[in-house]
């Protein structure tokens, strides 16, 4: 019998998949309870994600400069980009509205959703 996943659930098994960590429904019931998988989960998951291709899954991101990717921000209207995600440093941040974050702050605010404890 398949087990059908939530919207929460699969919005998760869209960044696990982009860090090639084997998608079941019982991750992502593990995931959403905060069991069977040590604290540190997160952090785990937050090393091995890119944030780059996060990002591009939702942002046409062009290089700009060595480790640099701009693009048109997600979270506001504009017509020239001043988004940018920086791929060594793994973080993202907006020059017009001032958003900024990790891989899993960028997730939660274009999902608006949280992330489970």
């Amino acid at each position: 019998m398949s087990k059908s996943l939530n919207p929460v659930s699969h919005r998760f098994f869209t960044i696990i998949s982009l860090v090639n960590i084997p998608n079941t429904p019982a991750l992502a019931d593990n995931l959403l309870s905060g069991m069977a998988y040590p604290n540190d989960f997160a952090q785990n998951l937050k090393l091995q994600a890119d944030i780059v291709r996060v990002v591009g899954e939702y942002v046409t991101l062009r290089k700009a400069g060595a480790q640099n990717y701009s693009g048109l921000c997600p979270f506001h209207k504009e017509k020239t980009p001043s988004f940018s995600v920086h791929a060594t440093r793994q973080f993202y941040h907006c020059f017009g509205c001032g958003a900024s974050g990790d891989v899993f702050s960028f997730v939660q605010k274009i999902e608006n959703i949280t992330f489970p404890e």
